[in-house]
């Protein structure tokens, strides 16, 4: 709720400024400096306010962890159309097959990730997506290109994140993370969209807003 409505305010917000800004020039144009001054101090005020709210909405939040069998969702606009789950998780030194090995500094942990969607209508697709495993002391590991090359390889498993998903389908999306052996219980998180997504009230991606982590299966 609280991020359909930052969605519309930012949105709204936007408009008002380009509205204000055509107005500062009107204003000019026909001599009235007064009127051009008063919406000129206007619009960063208003921004001001807008930004006292988006961190005062993202430094209240609190990170959720999801279960094993739960699902990350994600907007692709005033709507949760797109969830992310992990079927389950696979853990190896090395992937291929000798002598055309890629090996793990750490180990690698292969996630088998689905993609659904859960759009009324459209297909739907993740903009920009990144996935990374987080520990408990807060350290990310990104995806490693080599050790997916070298699953892509071993079968095909290169379909795209970004992927248009029809209306109730899904697909799968193999990836690969090499982590310290010692790292502990680990978390998947994701995130997705465009710039403007950091300037939105309520947004999981905004500015300083806690995150959903889906906690990974132990085996």
């Amino acid at each position: 709720m609280i991020r359909t409505l930052g969605t519309v305010l930012f949105f709204l917000s936007v408009l008002g400024t380009a509205a204000a800004l055509l107005g500062v020039a009107a204003s000019l144009a026909m001599k009235k400096g007064k009127a051009a001054r008063l919406v000129a101090l206007a619009v960063p005020a208003w921004w001001g306010v807008y930004f006292a709210l988006l961190l005062a909405v993202s430094w209240t939040s609190r990170d959720t962890v999801l279960p094993p069998n739960g699902e990350i969702f994600f907007s692709t606009g005033l709507d949760r159309d797109l969830a992310l789950s992990v079927t389950h998780v696979e853990r190896a030194h090395a992937i291929g097959t000798p002598p055309d090995t890629t090996k793990a500094e750490g180990l690698f942990y292969i996630v088998f990730a689905r993609v659904r969607s859960d759009a009324a209508k459209n297909p739907m697709r993740l903009e920009n997506p990144v996935i990374e495993l987080v520990d408990e002391k807060g350290n990310r590991y990104q995806r490693s290109p080599a050790a997916e090359f070298a699953l892509d390889g071993v079968e095909e498993r290169s379909v795209s994140l970004e992927t248009p998903v029809a209306v109730g389908e899904h697909f799968d999306k193999t990836l690969a993370f090499d982590v310290p052996k010692d790292a502990g219980p680990l978390f998947l998180a994701a995130s997705h969209g465009g710039p403007e997504m950091r300037f939105i009230i309520g947004e999981e991606n905004s500015l300083l807003h806690a995150r959903t982590l889906l906690s990974l299966p132990t085996r």
